[in-house]
């Protein structure tokens, strides 16, 4: 009985362990995504700034 106790607390303790892995790993993986969203907004942000620039300049062409 007390063999069969420590089987299940040392399964118990395996899957805990293999839980608190996966929780990293996910928030690991959240991160990574959180971090090319913030990457991928300052590209648009730079994209838009050369569009600007690019349309002041097509604008000032054609008035001169």
């Amino acid at each position: 009985n007390n063999t069969r106790d420590e089987r299940q607390n040392g399964h118990f303790k395996k899957k805990k362990t293999y839980l608190i892995e996966l929780k990293k790993s996910l928030q690991e993986f959240q991160n990574t995504i959180a971090s090319i969203n913030r990457r991928l907004v300052q590209i648009e942000e730079t994209i838009s700034e050369f569009e600007n620039k690019f349309t002041k300049i097509t604008q000032s062409d054609k008035n001169t």
